[in-house]
């Protein structure tokens, strides 16, 4: 009976063994049972997956202390306690490597053991915990050392932080803000106004901001921008707003100078356009002197024109509402002619920020001080090799530093105005040959009048207008009688001098500025007379056969009269559709033909059909 006993509890052992295993083996926990005097009793099977040992090389060792290198526990002290927790060891393991291990010690009273190790390895852990407390040392020193400026406020809008950098932008100790508003730190009002509504917009949305603010700092108003964040905490409110302020002073005048470049840049490619689309001088540079005078925002921008003898004119001004204009003021002073001229001509630039402070001469202070000139800045303008002018900037009201963008501006274009005058005087060159084409192309050069291809070309224009506005076109052809016995008696300069004196007769009649007078052709001449009715047409052909007598020009064989005569034929029709210009040539022309019909020295009108004259009711 007995027996049986022995061999049940043994098997009531390894069964709960097992158990221990399983139980232990699935908690992530190593555990060791030992007697009082530390020697091993049980080991759990997971110790080989932590240490790397297996339970029999473990019970080798003998005792706990052999494993952990020290007793980590007097007897009295647990016995007093009953459970020593959060042991930290450092072990080696089986890999040579260190590890860190988390043991609770607890007094058990079991068939096993009286002593039991929970042992956890905690070595990512640590080492995370040290990356984290590096990681946190390292932004703490970049907030301390960091040139921006970093705080925190509450809810409240309280500062709870602040790094150093805002004692070197506001001249007040990083130590002074904790605790305080803006309004008690004495910010200015505008700003604390513009700070409170962004952080609380921020503790009210929960979504980050980005604002941008001047500030008067001890150097001088620079410009910020501010990066505001959300901090959240474990109810997933916010709690405080981190605050990231940049100095972007640099940045913003960096743009500003871009902008300014950029400005004139386009001022340069706009007047280089003018140049290049538009021959007006005076257009070129009345735009000019407003423009640039507008870019470099001073008082008087203006273009001086030399003479040949040195003196000059104001051709182009633009100025201020609150200074005087000197456009059109002719400049012929000794003092500047034979001081300043020469230095021009050799390209030089003169730049002048104080006129009473420079070393000019007197006489010259004295001719700038009566255009109200505190500081000067002038460049040359050529024209080819020559030297035409002077791009010349005024600052009325108060010395001024003129910087180098500004001079490189005008510099740029004081070249494009040579370039825009030398263009001028070109096309004034080309217009006045164009003009004398067109008039060796449209005058007859023997008599100055128009020639045939002018008729035609304006008998076609006023063909169109007249049948627009309902208006009546009349037309006189004549010519001189017997002319070719003209040219054989008197020889044929005689006939130039006559056909040149009948031209000059005809315009001196016909001398409306709508009126044409042209040769025909030989000795014949046409008479376009636009809004002319027959009765007025008749009128002026018959002033003009008087007018031609009375130059009482000899003609001893013609068999119209003893002096020179005209045949005169007269047309007058308003334009329709139906009709062609041609058939009023076809008209005046017939009626000139039954006039030298008739022995010549006649005038004789067209017996036009009625869609012709039917304005004038025949």
């Amino acid at each position: 009976m007995r027996r049986v006993d022995v061999e049940h509890d043994k098997e009531k052992w390894q069964v709960s063994e097992q158990l221990c295993q399983v139980i232990f083996s699935n908690i992530g926990d190593t555990v060791f049972l030992s007697d009082d005097a530390g020697a091993f009793t049980y080991i759990c099977h997971s110790v080989e997956e932590i240490l790397g040992y297996s339970p029999q090389q473990i019970r080798a060792l003998g005792n706990i202390t052999a494993l952990l290198g020290e007793n980590i526990f007097a007897p009295e002290q647990l016995d007093a306690l009953g459970k020593i927790s959060n042991i930290e060891r450092e072990i080696t393991n089986r890999a040579g490597t260190q590890q860190t291990l988390l043991i609770d010690v607890k007094r058990v009273s079991t068939q096993w053991g009286t002593v039991l190790y929970s042992c956890r390895d905690i070595t990512e852990y640590k080492q995370a915990l040290v990356a984290l407390h590096q990681r946190e040392n390292q932004i703490r020193t970049l907030v301390e050392n960091s040139p921006e400026i970093i705080v925190r406020l509450d809810r409240k809008l309280r500062y709870v932080y602040a790094n150093p950098a805002v004692e070197q932008a506001t001249g007040i100790p990083a130590s002074a803000f904790i605790g305080k508003t803006n309004s008690e730190l004495e910010m200015p009002a505008e700003l604390v106004s513009y700070w409170h509504a962004s952080l609380e917009k921020v503790f009210e949305t929960a979504e980050a901001e980005l604002i941008e603010f001047d500030f008067p700092t001890p150097s001088g108003v620079r410009s910020y921008q501010a990066h505001l964040a959300p901090e959240y905490d474990e109810d997933d409110s916010v709690e405080f707003v981190l605050v990231v302020v940049s100095d972007i002073n640099q940045r913003k005048q960096a743009e500003q100078a871009l902008r300014k470049q950029a400005e004139q840049e386009r001022l340069i490619a706009a007047v280089a356009q003018r140049i290049r689309q538009y021959l007006d001088l005076a257009e070129i540079l009345d735009t000019t002197v407003e423009e640039v005078r507008q870019s470099l925002l001073c008082d008087r921008v203006l273009v001086y024109r030399f003479h040949s003898d040195g003196s000059g004119v104001i051709e182009a001004e633009s100025v201020g509402e609150n200074w005087r204009t000197v456009l059109g003021t002719n400049v012929d002073d000794p003092c500047f002619t034979e001081s300043y001229i020469l230095p021009y001509q050799e390209g030089r630039i003169s730049v002048f920020e104080d006129i009473y402070t420079a070393n000019i001469s007197p006489c010259y202070i004295a001719l700038l001080a009566q255009f109200q000139v505190r500081a000067n800045l002038v460049l040359p303008i050529f024209q080819g090799e020559q030297l035409w002018g002077l791009l010349i900037a005024h600052h009325c009201a108060a010395p001024r530093q003129w910087q180098s963008s500004e001079i490189n501006l005008l510099k740029q274009l004081a070249t494009q105005v040579g370039i825009a005058t030398q263009q001028a005087e070109l096309y004034h060159q080309l217009e006045l040959a164009n003009q004398r084409l067109q008039h060796l192309a449209l005058v007859d050069q023997l008599t100055q009048v128009a020639n045939r291809r002018r008729f035609d070309e304006y008998l076609a224009l006023e063909w169109q207008r007249q049948a627009r506005e309902k208006g009546q076109l009349s037309l006189i052809l004549c010519d001189i009688d017997d002319f070719k016995r003209y040219n054989d008696t008197y020889g044929h300069p005689a006939g130039d001098d006559c056909l040149q004196q009948v031209a000059q007769t005809l315009t001196h009649v016909v001398h409306r500025p709508c009126d044409l007078v042209a040769r025909y052709g030989g000795e014949e001449f046409a008479m376009l007379l636009p809004n002319t009715e027959s009765t007025g047409a008749m009128h002026i052909a018959e002033t003009i056969q008087t007018a031609i007598t009375a130059l009482r020009m000899p003609h001893l064989h013609s068999r119209a009269s003893n002096y020179v005569t005209l045949g005169l034929g007269v047309a007058s029709v308003i334009p329709e559709p139906k009709l062609s210009p041609h058939e009023l040539v076809k008209r005046a022309d017939g009626a000139l033909y039954h006039a030298k019909e008739m022995g010549g020295d006649q005038v004789v009108a067209s017996q036009v059909p009625s869609p012709l004259l039917k304005a004038e009711g025949n």
